[in-house]
């Protein structure tokens, strides 16, 4: 007993000593969060070698490497080595001076929010994660009024943030963005989530659809559907045979009820001893700066070709960067991507290579998940708006740019068949703004920024107003 009251006695102290120090860390930063609470940071570009880069590659030789790699036609009418040859190329490429983003939000444990869910996993970590969070969200601060959703151009490629701020200032003030994109999420995956997984009474007022054609290419082989589909959660979903939402899932027998009620009973316990605790409001930075000092201590340990789709935490504990998601469900990289050197450590996949493309149709199993989802969305008087995502002249080579033709023109017939979608075009809107991307198809928080506020202004989108609370 005498020992044990020294243990506790040492655990206090050195809980009050970190509770200090972490107070006195952070005090600089609460009161620069507070400036820039409302307004964006701006990063400025110093010199860098990326146009002497960009100079130095031997464009001429480029397909060469691969046959089937071609640039599609310039709609200007120049010629590929005088386009890569002319001043505004690299002027428009990555020195602007001034980057324009967010301010980073709160991190969320992903560890967390699987430890405290009695929800059934779905065999996607991260669609596990986005439901939990989701459901935090919601029984915090009620449904979201914007819904962000789609694959990892979703995720990456629209900040709740910059949207909720830029929404504020052209008076839709208040509403509140919830950013739902799952890696691999396809028109499948989305249909899900908004007609099952969501129940009706926690839908959004407007559901905006951030994604691209490869999302809809009903040829290829759906990886992320088929492995939601042999799932426990989804077997018990089927088993319910109802589309009131993933709350009409039965909770299982007596052991699985003592199991949820137990971790409700740890969950409260922690916030009790948490309110005694110096330093449990700032845990996440210990573990942080604990991580990141293993990491330097034992950086064998770390997987640096960790696959870009894949979600959850290295086998370490450690977390990779698909799992820094923020409480808005968004993912914020700061990655530009460089083509100068970005194929050092990456190949180069031709469309025709590329298995997303692979047998690209229009007509199957993800164009049927389209119109269920806007028959759907058009009962509950929700509209949607379709994003289609920014892409780099380095991804839409030939083979990419005739399926987009072929997406671009089958979602603009769906948008004139339902009245309750919206069709937005922004792929070739940045098609040499590398800056902006974090690789060839995926955006980065400067990039996520823009398309925020450009959504933000459109005309053609109309805004829902804060519902009054009950």
């Amino acid at each position: 007993m005498a020992w044990g009251a020294v243990g506790l006695l040492l655990a206090v102290q050195f809980d009050f000593m970190v509770g200090q120090a972490l107070r006195q860390a952070a005090a600089p930063l609460n009161r620069n969060r507070q400036d820039t609470s409302q307004s964006p940071g701006v990063e400025r570009v110093g010199p860098n070698s990326f146009n002497d880069e960009l100079a130095n590659l031997n464009w001429g030789n480029r397909q060469s490497r691969d046959d089937d790699w071609e640039q599609p036609s310039n709609a200007d009418g120049f010629a590929d080595n005088e386009r890569f040859d002319s001043p505004d190329f690299t002027a428009s490429a990555i020195d602007d001076g001034e980057l324009i983003y967010s301010p980073q939000q709160d991190f969320i444990s992903t560890a967390t929010l699987l430890a405290s869910s009695s929800l059934p996993s779905f065999r996607s970590q991260q669609l596990d994660e986005k439901l939990a969070l989701y459901r935090r969200q919601v029984a915090q601060f009620g449904p979201p009024d914007v819904l962000v959703i789609g694959s990892s151009r979703a995720l990456r490629g629209v900040d709740p943030a910059a949207l909720r701020q830029s929404l504020d200032r052209l008076g839709h003030e208040g509403l509140r963005v919830f950013n739902f994109g799952v890696n691999g999420a396809t028109a499948q995956v989305v249909d899900l989530i908004v007609r099952r997984l969501i129940p009706p009474d926690q839908l959004p007022q407007i559901i905006v659809w951030a994604d691209g054609a490869r999302a809809f290419n009903s040829g290829r082989v759906d990886v992320t559907f088929n492995a939601i589909a042999v799932s426990d959660g989804y077997k018990q979903l089927e088993a319910t045979h109802s589309d009131g939402g993933i709350t009409d899932l039965a909770t299982g027998g007596l052991a699985e009820q003592f199991t949820v009620q137990a971790q409700n009973v740890d969950r409260q316990l922690s916030e009790l001893f948490g309110q005694a605790s110096s330093g449990y409001a700032n845990r996440s930075k210990i573990r942080s700066a604990i991580g990141q000092g293993f990491g330097r201590v034992a950086p064998e340990f770390t997987d640096p070709d960790e696959d870009e789709d894949s979600a959850g935490d290295t086998p370490t504990g450690l977390p990779n960067e698909t799992s820094m998601i923020d409480f808005d469900g968004f993912l914020a990289l700061s990655t530009r991507f460089n083509p100068a050197t970005y194929y050092q450590d990456h190949a180069r996949v031709a469309g025709a290579h590329d298995g997303d493309y692979q047998a690209f149709q229009m007509v199957g199993a993800q164009t049927e998940a389209l119109d269920n989802l806007l028959q759907f969305t058009a009962e509950k008087n929700v509209p949607v708006v379709f994003v289609n995502t920014p892409l780099t002249d380095e991804y839409l080579d030939s083979y990419r740019s005739q399926a987009e033709a072929a997406f671009l023109q089958y979602m603009v017939q769906r948008a004139d068949q339902f009245s309750g979608m919206t069709f937005r075009d922004f792929g070739q809107l940045w098609p040499q703004r590398y800056d902006y991307f974090s690789d060839p198809s995926h955006l980065n928080r400067y990039g996520a920024y823009q398309v925020a506020s450009r959504l933000a202004q459109d005309p053609l989108i109309d805004w829902p107003e804060v519902l009054p609370k009950d």
